[in-house]
Formats: C-alpha cells, structure tokens, sequence
C-alpha cells in the first residue's frame, strides 16, 4: 500500500507537471524521502559524459577518497551493466575495490539505479544508508524498480523541452542570422523581446533612449544598435556625461575656438563633430548639467552644431542615442531635467531588463564569463553550492556584478573545482553554511553561553547587512562616494566612516561564545 500511495503520488506529479524545470531535484528528493536514505546524488548524461547534478547531503569536498572512489566505481557498474545495485553492506562487499579500501569506508548499505530507456542509460540515483540496522533490501530494490520508469518518464519530458527550447533558440538565431547581437548574451523572453525591437529601429535614423539599471549592459545595445544601423561604417562615439565637470562638459561636446595672442586661431573638435555622419552615444545624460541642456536641445532638432567662442552654425548628419539609469520623468517633475529635452532624446524608448528578472539567463551568463576570464586550459567547474547561491542572488550592480563575480572565482580558484569558500562575504550567509558547519562552537550549551551567542549573532548579523548594502550601492554608483552618498540621502563622511567599519571584520574572539 505504502508503494502504491507513493507511485500514485509520483504519477500525479509528472502528469499535472509539478517536478519543475529540475527534475533531477525531483527525482532524488522523493527516491530518498520513500527509502528513507541518508544521502545521495544524481547524475544525468550529457552527451558522451555524466555529469553529478543535485546531490543531497553528499558533498564530495567533505568525504573520504575511499568513499568518493567507491561511489564513482558503483555509479559506472551500474551504467555499465543497467541493472539496479543493491550492496547490503560495503564493508563485505570485496568485488569493488581492494579489501584494505573497503575497511576505511565503514558500513553502509547503497542502492544505486539507472534509468534506463531503449538500453540507453540517462542518469544514475546513488543513495546510502549509515545505518545497517535497517538498510536497503529487496522492498527497495521493488520500490525503486518502479519507480525508475516513473523517473525516466520525467527526463524524457525534460529532453523533449530542451530539444523543443533548442530549435526554437535555432529558428531565432537563423531568422536573425544577419543581425549582430554585440557579444549580448540572453535567452530570457524579455531579452528576446528586447533584442528585437532592436533589430526594428537600428537602421532607422531616430534618437534613442535606453533606459536600465547600472551594469545590466545598456552601452551594449547601444553597440549593437550601431553594428546593425546604416551609420555602422561611420564613428561610434561615446561621451560619458558624468565624468566631466560643469565648466569642460560644452566644450567636451560642441568643441571650441579660440584665439592666440598671436592673432591664430585655434579650433577643438568636440565629440560631436567627431561622430560626424555616425552615432553619438551620450551615457548616462541624466548627468548633463541643466544649465547645458538647453544648448544640446538646440543642437538636436536642426542638426546644426555650433562650436564654443564661434558664431559659426556649421549642419551636422548625426544620430543620437543615450542611456540613463534614472528616472527621467521624476527628474522632470523635480526640474532637475529640461521636459523639452526629454521629449527630444525620448523618440524611442528601449528598456533593459535587471538581471534578477531574466534570472533564466544567468547560467549562460557563467558559462560566457567562465570562458572570459579562466586562467587554464581546463575550465573551473561551478560546485552545485555556488551555482545556488548565484542563481539565488539579486544582483544589484546586474551582468556587470555577475562578470566581477566570476572573474574573482577564475582568478582565486586553486584547481578545477570552484567551492563557496571563494564567494565573496556579502553573498546571503543562510546559502553557504549548514549544519555540518556551524557558526558557533558550544562548549557547556548553558543558558549563559546561548545568551552570548545571541548577542554575537545580532553583531555579526548587523556587519553583514551592512557589508552587503555598501557593497551593491558603490556597485550602483560606480564607486563614487559623493554620487553614493547623495543618492542614499547620508553624508559623505558618514558613508566613509561605514564603509571602514565593513572592512573591519567581527573580531574572531567574538565569534565563539
């Protein structure tokens, strides 16, 4: 009966499609809640290799060699001969390894079962069992038989929607063959979405404005705007409106002429006359000084340019794009931004998504970045903890955080295997640490020592927070203390003061009650 309820349970699921789009997950979950095992993993081919999954307390950084070993050895045998494996107790079981290896594993009992479908092997269930006084047997062996055709039923419906994704990313790619992405990774429906609206209006002539957050790559669909326009033989250039000061920014943009004590005159092409006949792209024009958008309003309807110190118009074959990461609109009501202006640069609108709502796409991402910044030929594998942890996280600085991310783990990793001991301290504690490993040694577990604890925790709990709030907002804000500061509404000594405390870490002695 308890088989039946459980198989019908399974059946269910896979029929009103609740595994999710891991199925690997599913699978082992419900294999170890009903045999009751201790750990396990999964592993699902891959093309001509197997690949470990999802694993559930099996973390082979923490494990004996002797015990890795044998679990790999048992895995191949079972693919090997496609027959589920029952081994009642390892310590006895000499026709995998030397005796001398099989004594340091200790007894356990391990059942491990191939999927199998048109004698091809998918994946492989391993599980343990600690406890020999009620290991694995023939009920299991049954249980799991069944199962298994259950399980293989879901992978298939999993391949069938990968192969379905695949052509369909095809298909786009082949009806989109001439367009140039600009290096744009992204799968997510937004991004799609996204990419082609810009195919739609890249070879058109009208002023752009792409609007996102900092770091989720607006200057690359600016670029990509450029590499499919008609202008895309003609300059690109770029002017970064908040990197120069009131008095440079006109001459930065228009040019000057000026007039030597000689008597020659001197002339200084701005950026402007340098994107002569191309794409001028204006980032982060929210910065423009007010008093400085009433002459670029006057330049972009006519196209005429008129340089500083000159009373020369000179006609101008100019097309312009710009990107913000503020909010323009409130910026008009507070009269920080000319409403004129606004309207002028806002002919077409292009959003970029944040990266935590395409979160679908950061697994490309990793892999693009990997790629990018690995320091080997063999490239650095993800351990499933990280990749949790980085799919779990918000991103507040966007693509251009996650590429900072990876390029830390590349840099820093000592082998081919990259663990969560390499992220960074502001990630969210709760995804890198677990039972196995506390954060706190008790000693007598009195009330008093607990009391403590509680009090340390508040202290560590607050550096933590606040490690993580100044980490994304200088991401935000370019590390710019003066731009930070005022967009949190705090002086810029007091975010000085902040960001020296969350570089001094919780003294150590306060760490253990």
């Amino acid at each position: 009966m308890a088989h039946y309820e459980a198989l019908h349970d399974i059946a269910k699921a896979l029929l009103l499609d609740r595994c999710g789009s891991a199925p690997d997950r599913f699978i082992l979950n419900r294999a170890i809640a009903f045999t009751h095992s201790d750990r396990g993993f999964i592993v699902v081919r891959e093309q001509d290799s197997f690949q470990e999954k999802y694993q559930v307390h099996f973390d082979r950084t923490k494990i004996s060699a002797q015990k890795a070993k044998f679990s790999q050895t048992a895995v191949k045998k079972a693919i090997a001969c496609k027959e589920i494996l029952l081994i009642e107790g390892v310590s006895e079981d000499s026709s995998f390894f030397l005796q001398e290896s099989l004594t340091a594993l200790g007894p356990c009992s391990v059942l491990v079962t191939p999927l199998v479908s048109d004698d091809e092997v998918y994946a492989v269930i391993y599980m343990e069992k600690q406890d020999c006084g009620a290991p694995f047997n023939a009920d299991s062996v049954n249980f799991m038989s069944a199962f298994s055709e259950l399980a293989m039923a879901a992978f298939q419906r999993a391949l069938e929607r990968e192969d379905l994704a695949r052509l369909k990313y095809i298909v786009e790619q082949d009806r989109h063959s001439d367009f140039n992405n600009a290096g744009i990774v992204g799968r997510h429906p937004s991004m799609i979405a996204l990419l082609n609206k810009v195919e739609q209006v890249a070879p058109s002539n009208s002023t752009i404005l792409i609007q996102g957050e900092t770091g989720s790559g607006k200057e690359k669909i600016a670029e990509a705007i450029y590499l499919n326009s008609k202008r895309r033989d003609k300059p690109f250039v770029m002017m970064h409106c908040g990197a120069l000061p009131e008095t440079q920014f006109e001459a930065e943009l228009f040019g000057q002429t000026s007039v030597t004590f000689s008597g020659a005159h001197g002339e200084r092409f701005g950026r402007m006359a340098q994107a002569a006949g191309g794409i001028l792209l204006l980032d982060e024009v929210a910065e423009i000084p007010l008093v400085s958008q009433a002459k670029l309003l006057h330049i972009l309807q006519p196209d005429v340019l008129q340089r500083l110190s000159s009373d020369l118009d000179q006609r101008m074959d100019l097309r312009i794009v710009a990107t913000t990461h503020r909010d323009l609109k409130e910026m008009v009501a507070k009269g920080s931004f000319r409403e004129d202006l606004y309207y002028r640069l806002n002919v077409i609108e292009l959003v970029v998504p944040p990266l935590r709502e395409r979160k679908s796409d950061i697994p490309l991402l990793i892999g693009f970045f990997i790629e990018r910044f690995r320091n080997s030929e063999q490239r650095p594998k993800l351990s499933s903890e990280v990749i949790k942890v980085l799919e779990r996280y918000d991103y507040p600085g966007n693509v251009r955080e996650l590429a900072h991310l990876v390029e830390r783990l590349c840099t820093l990793a000592r082998g081919p295997l990259i663990d969560v001991d390499l992220l960074p301290d502001y990630l969210p504690v709760s995804t890198k640490t677990s039972l196995r490993n506390p954060i706190f040694q008790f000693k007598t577990y009195s009330n008093d020592e607990l009391k403590s604890a509680r009090k340390v925790a508040g202290d560590q709990a607050m550096h933590q927070v606040e490690s993580c709030y100044l980490e994304g907002l200088m991401t935000r804000y370019g590390q710019n203390i003066s731009k930070a500061a005022e967009a949190a509404g705090m002086q810029r000594s007091y975010l000085h003061r902040l960001l020296a405390r969350s570089k001094s870490p919780v003294s150590k002695s306060s760490h253990e009650p």
